[in-house]
């Protein structure tokens, strides 16, 4: 980027380069804002840095002056002033020359490449979703429910807290249920991923979908495909023999209200579907509720 100073034409800013020394050929003045330097180099950066040399020299100079102009009170039978003191005139000069510099200062930043927060590398990601390989780049701070949702755009995975509280996130990974707001996803670089998506289709639903819906186990339907998603799950650590926090006996892990509301207590349905969601489960399990 190329600067042009409407100051540095003026002849009090030449008369005053002229008097701290500053050759004719490097003046701005001399060569325009877009001429080369006697180097190579064009206008822009080495003028903001030859304009705060003079005001450098600036600031000398009124600190040279003092003593002089101190002397001259003195002899007017006004207060003499410390050295560490600061006169009117030198203050005014040095306001002067910050005030000269200032423009220059913020063209040269603003023409300053901008700065990347953090570098952050992308990395590749490789996914099986709902039985369909994926190759992805991430940010790896990139939440496996964002990367469904953002990047697959896979929009049943609901995000709900985004905090791991409410289960609207859940998914299936690995055969497990896990919450895919709260883990990365190049943690499961080469894993298994199914989503509501992949647990079946309107022409083909899952038998948890159809016994959602003939048990009426939803209302408003935010929550739903977490808690579908759960729900099939569930039965799976069932019959894996699985125990949770109400298993009563560890060697027999039994299907039963107990078990599967402890089991579904991590997905939160505000709309208190909670009774057709265990009758559903109780359909699919191939069980009549108790």
């Amino acid at each position: 980027m190329k600067f042009s100073f409407v100051g540095l034409k003026t002849p009090s800013f030449q008369c005053i380069m002229s008097m701290f020394g500053v050759p004719m050929w490097q003046r701005p003045i001399a060569r325009g804002a877009n001429r080369p330097l006697a180097n190579g180099k064009k206008g822009g950066l080495a003028d903001a840095v030859l304009l705060l040399s003079c005001a450098h020299k600036f600031l000398a100079a009124a600190g040279s002056f003092a003593p002089a102009l101190r002397s001259d009170i003195n002899q007017q039978g006004r207060p003499a002033m410390s050295s560490d003191q600061l006169t009117r005139r030198g203050l005014l000069q040095g306001s002067a020359a910050i005030a000269a510099a200032s423009p220059v200062m913020a063209q040269a930043a603003a023409a300053a490449p901008p700065k990347r927060n953090g570098g952050t590398a992308m990395m590749p990601v490789e996914l099986t979703v709902n039985g369909r390989e994926v190759h992805l780049q991430l940010d790896p701070r990139t939440s496996l429910l964002d990367t469904l949702r953002e990047h697959l755009h896979l929009t049943g995975t609901k995000k709900g807290c985004d905090h791991g509280q409410c289960g609207a996130c859940t998914v299936i990974v690995e055969g497990r249920r896990i919450n895919s707001c709260l883990t990365l996803a190049v943690m499961h670089d080469g894993e298994s991923v199914t989503t509501i998506e992949g647990l079946g289709t309107p022409d083909k639903l899952h038998p948890m979908q159809k016994a959602f819906i003939v048990h009426d186990g939803y209302q408003c339907g935010y929550c739903t495909p977490g808690q579908i998603c759960s729900a099939v799950a569930v039965l799976d650590e069932i019959k894996a023999g699985i125990p949770s926090h109400a298993t009563a006996d560890l060697d027999d892990v039994s299907l039963s209200d107990v078990e599967l509301r402890e089991r579904m207590s991590g997905n939160i349905c505000r709309c208190a579907a909670y009774p057709n969601i265990i009758a559903a489960m109780r359909d699919v399990a191939g069980e009549k509720a108790a």
